[in-house]
C-alpha cells in the first residue's frame, strides 16, 4: 500500500520525522513554493534537494509551478495526487495547506478523503520547549546564532554539502589542510564560527572541524568560506562532492593577533571534536 506523505519537508525535522514514520513514500514540492510564488524569493533552505534525497530515501519530487499553485484543491488532488501517484493513504501535518490561495487544509483533506474512499492521516504538532517544531523556527534559530538549539529541533546533524574547490591554501601551512566547499546559493549557511561534525568517505566516518567565515586574522580576508578539516584523513578531495554533517557549534569567529595564536586555538577546537 502506498501511504503518501505530503509536504515540503525542508530540514526533515522532528515533526517531519513523525509524519514520515507513517509513510511508504513522501512527496516534496520543488522549487520551494515560497520561492515560486515570490512570497520569499530569497528564502534560504535548510536542506537542498540532494540533501533531502539522502534524508528521505523514499522521496518523490513534484516540479512546483505557478500553474500548479493556481489549481483548486479538488483539481490538485484529482489530477496530481490521484492520477500521478495513486496512493491508498495520504499523510499530512496539522498545518498542511494546498491549492489556490491555500484554500485546502487538513480538515478539507479529511472530508475529501471520506468522499473519495481515500484514508487521510493528520499528524499533530511535535513540540519542543512548548512550541511546535517548524522549519521557520529552525531557520530563525540558526540565523540568531542558536545553532545547537537548531540541531536539537532538527533531531539530526545539520547537513551542508558541495563540491570541493581550490581555496587560498591557508590551512596546510598551519598543519590543518581543509576542503573548501562550493555550496548552493539557496542553502542556509550557519553564521561565522567554528563547528564540529563528521564526514563519511568510503564507509569510514571522519571527525571534522568546520570553519565558516572570512578569515579575519589574515590581511587578504576573503568572502565567506566553508572549510572542512577531516581529522585523520589524507588524500585529494578536489572536484569531489562532499556532504558534511554538522553536530554542534564550538565558538564564534575570532580575529587573532598572530598566526601562532590561531594555530593554538585550532588545536584546542579540534580537541573538542575528537
Amino acid at each position: 500500500m502506498m501511504s503518501l506523505g505530503l509536504g515540503v519537508f525542508d530540514g526533515v525535522h522532528l515533526g517531519h520525522q513523525k509524519l514520515l514514520s507513517h509513510c511508504s513514500h513522501a512527496l516534496t514540492f520543488y522549487p520551494h513554493p515560497s520561492q515560486v510564488l515570490k512570497k520569499n524569493s530569497n528564502l534560504k533552505l535548510l536542506t537542498t534537494l540532494d540533501e533531502l534525497k539522502v534524508l528521505i530515501p523514499q522521496l518523490l519530487v513534484l516540479n512546483f509551478t505557478e500553474e500548479i499553485s493556481m489549481m483548486s484543491p479538488d483539481v490538485f488532488l484529482e489530477e496530481i495526487i490521484v492520477q500521478q501517484f495513486s496512493p491508498q493513504q495520504l499523510v499530512v501535518g496539522y498545518d498542511y495547506c494546498f491549492g489556490r490561495y491555500r484554500a485546502g487544509d487538513a480538515n478539507y483533506l479529511v472530508e475529501w478523503g471520506a468522499q473519495n474512499g481515500l484514508k487521510v492521516l493528520v499528524i499533530p504538532p511535535v513540540t519542543l520547549g512548548g512550541e511546535p517544531v517548524k522549519s521557520s523556527r529552525i531557520r530563525s534559530a540558526i540565523v540568531a546564532g542558536e545553532f545547537n538549539h537548531a540541531v536539537e529541533l532538527l533531531g539530526h546533524p545539520y547537513p551542508i554539502s558541495g563540491t570541493v574547490i581550490h581555496g587560498q591554501h591557508r590551512g596546510t601551512p598551519l598543519g590543518f589542510p581543509t576542503a573548501n566547499l562550493d555550496v548552493e546559493k539557496m542553502k542556509l549557511v550557519p553564521p561565522h564560527g567554528v563547528y564540529g561534525g563528521y564526514v563519511t568517505l568510503d564507509h569510514r566516518r571522519y571527525p571534522a572541524g568546520i570553519y565558516i567565515g572570512s578569515r579575519p586574522t589574515f590581511e587578504d580576508a576573503a568572502a565567506v568560506q566553508v572549510e572542512v578539516h577531516l581529522i585523520g584523513f589524507s588524500g585529494d578531495l578536489y572536484g569531489q562532492a562532499l556532504s558534511v554533517q554538522i553536530t554542534s557549534m564550538i565558538r564564534p569567529e575570532m580575529k587573532f593577533d598572530s598566526v601562532t595564536e590561531l594555530k593554538l586555538q585550532i588545536e584546542e577546537d579540534l580537541r573538542k571534536i575528537v
